[in-house]
């Protein structure tokens, strides 16, 4: 495949990816406005608007500029903004944990610490072989710890009481998705110099919106709302 043929196909998959992402948003205010008061939605409510916000940027410059901004953006502070309202909601949530769902976090704060580990040395490895991003995986590196942190502890939670209310363990798994396409998608930036790498970076870019819009409906289905 060449890269006018990876271009176009850029193009297909982000007119794609903002179709699906603008239904979720809106789907998500609406969730919010027959659902008032609870703050779970709310919280992902501005994670969704977050993300449509980033994207909207990377349109915007892309059709007036011509092309992507392949350095720290508008977008960037965005998808920061995501990263943070998503632990927003897991501590929320975390908030009305059962007494034996506290305990069993006690049991697995260690073993969530390989979440953040997993981050920062995937980070690491692309700034040794892309410096030019350095920057960015030094902003990026602290909210996706905490984000991987908190989502696999409270998997780990979720797992072990999954018969307790609230229970949103497939929410933390769709997260945990997340984090992980996203993680790749640093690792693949890296080595963009191949259209095979080239190809890949797109399907992973086009693969993370599908937890994303899964969010919503287990978080319904987690929380009972």
């Amino acid at each position: 495949m060449s890269f006018d043929a990876l271009y176009t196909l850029e193009e297909i998959l982000s007119y794609i990816q903002f179709g699906m992402l603008t239904v979720v948003t809106l789907l998500t205010l609406r969730a919010v406005y027959r659902n008032r008061g609870v703050r779970l939605l709310i919280l992902l409510g501005g994670a969704y608007a977050c993300f449509l916000m980033g994207d909207l940027f990377l349109a915007f410059h892309y059709m007036i500029i011509g092309e992507w901004p392949y350095i720290f953006s508008a977008a960037d502070i965005s998808y920061i903004g995501l990263y943070c309202f998503l632990i927003a909601v897991s501590l929320e949530h975390s908030g009305d944990w059962t007494e034996e769902q506290r305990q069993a976090a006690k049991q697995y704060r260690q073993a969530a610490l390989i979440a953040p580990a997993v981050v920062i040395l995937s980070l690491i490895m692309c700034i040794v072989f892309y410096p030019d991003i350095l920057f960015n995986c030094i902003l990026y590196s602290l909210p996706l710890s905490f984000l991987g942190y908190y989502s696999l502890l409270s998997f780990f939670v979720a797992r072990k009481t999954r018969e307790e209310k609230p229970s949103m363990y497939f929410y933390y798994i769709a997260v945990l998705l997340f984090l992980s396409v996203e993680l790749g998608m640093f690792m693949v930036s890296s080595y963009m110099y191949t259209e095979i790498h080239y190809l890949i970076y797109h399907i992973l870019s086009f693969l993370i919106y599908v937890p994303m819009v899964m969010l919503l409906p287990l978080l319904r289905k987690g929380a009972r709302i």
